[in-house]
């Protein structure tokens, strides 16, 4: 039996209050939420630490719902900012996930979201002398891969293994702090969404031009608005009441 008191919605919902007042107070202090804070909500254990009865399927259910619909909502958010190769399709994909049951609707997300990706590599490190616009675009067709990817990702939810007592899932990089710290191939949809406003990373400032203050309401709907409605989203769909 673990430490952390009945397995009540209420004990849910307290967690991710101390979760996301923290994501709050780091957002007025910085202008953005970290990939540290943002990949706690990927974890089993923000939820429900050190307790063992957090078994699968409700569980693993529950995570992947949040992070469905946030790194949906994320995706179709900045999918204006800028032209990408197949956008018609791989917006008709991406409106198709659904993230309560991770249902794939159309079989591009499946099939060909690998060449997909593959394709905007090839135009990100081939083609250096793309337009800011077609920069902006290439970022936010990235987070819609990365949306695509949440919703057909193995997460680890075994209650024996050691990965899943660490919270480790293919989501993010969990022992990254910062996106510096991590590959680009564990960056979640809301950086590069960020990426598409602001017109660059963080760390491009000496080289480009970057739009902070478009970068900054990014992040202020994503941990005011996105972020507290996934979680509503994911706890009406899961019986969580089945931990009890």
């Amino acid at each position: 039996m673990g430490d952390s008191g009945p397995l009540k919605v209420e004990s849910v919902e307290a967690h991710f209050r101390t979760l996301h007042a923290a994501m709050l107070d780091e957002f007025n202090r910085t202008g953005a939420v970290s990939y540290g804070n943002r990949a706690k909500l990927a974890r089993v254990q923000t939820f429900w630490p050190n307790d063992p009865r957090v078994i699968v399927p409700v569980a693993e259910t529950f995570v992947h719902t949040l992070n469905n619909h946030l790194f949906k909502s994320c995706a179709l958010k900045t999918a204006h900012a800028g032209p990408f190769p197949e956008k018609e399709r791989v917006l008709e994909a991406v409106n198709s996930l659904d993230p309560a049951t991770s249902t794939i609707g159309d079989s591009f997300v499946e099939l060909a979201r690998y060449k997909f990706q593959s394709q905007l590599e090839n135009e990100m490190y081939y083609h250096p002398e793309m337009s800011q616009d077609e920069q902006d675009g290439i970022a936010a067709a990235f987070s819609c891969v990365r949306a695509m990817d949440c919703h057909t990702c193995d997460l680890e939810f075994d209650i024996n293994n050691e990965n899943f007592r660490n919270g480790v899932n293919s989501l993010f990089d969990m022992d990254a702090a910062t996106e510096n710290d991590s590959d680009t191939e564990d960056w979640d949809s809301a950086f590069f969404s960020s990426v598409a406003v602001a017109h660059g990373a963080p760390w491009e400032g000496e080289k480009k031009v970057l739009d902070i203050e478009a970068r900054t309401e990014f992040w202020r709907w994503h941990v005011t608005e996105a972020v507290p409605n996934a979680f509503g989203f994911a706890l009406s769909c899961v019986g969580l009441d089945e931990l009890d």
